[in-house]
Order: structure tokens, then C-alpha cells, then sequence
């Protein structure tokens, strides 16, 4: 059974995982379990690239400002993102 919590900061960070990376990441054999991962990755220090949303299975997650690229910045300023 997989524990699908998440760490405080993170929830988009496995949204993203879930919706970009369905192949990889999810329930079922042969996926990486995304909250697992997430934990794990907070627990060193690392740093959530997407902004904190309700739930990690709904919504679609949005990247913080300084994670996004250029042309994503630029599409945000212009009202295209």
C-alpha cells in the first residue's frame, strides 16, 4: 500500500510527477512511488520546483518563478500561460 502524504511544500511537485511522468511514477509495479521520493528529497534539503495547491491529485501544478525558464516567464508576463 502506498502512503500517499506529503510533505508540506511539496504537493505540486508530485502533481508534476504524476502528470508529466505517468509512465514512471504512480501506484502499480514498476512505478517510483512520487511521495516517497518527494519525502526523501526534503528530507536532504532539496527545494520544491513547483508551488505548494490543496492536493496533489488535483490541479494542475505551477512552477515557482525561480524555477522557470525564460520562455516561461515570458509567457506568464504576456497572459499566454
Amino acid at each position: 500500500m502506498i502512503n500517499e502524504v506529503t510533505k508540506k511544500g511539496w504537493r505540486g511537485t508530485v502533481a508534476a510527477m504524476l502528470q508529466n511522468h505517468p509512465d514512471k511514477f504512480g501506484k502499480g509495479p514498476g512505478k517510483i512511488n512520487p511521495w516517497a521520493l518527494t519525502n526523501a528529497m526534503a528530507k536532504k534539503g532539496a527545494k520544491s520546483h513547483y508551488k505548494d495547491q490543496k492536493s496533489s491529485l488535483e490541479g494542475k501544478p505551477k512552477k515557482k518563478n525561480e524555477w522557470m525558464t525564460f520562455f516561461e516567464f515570458v509567457e506568464k508576463k504576456e497572459g499566454r500561460a
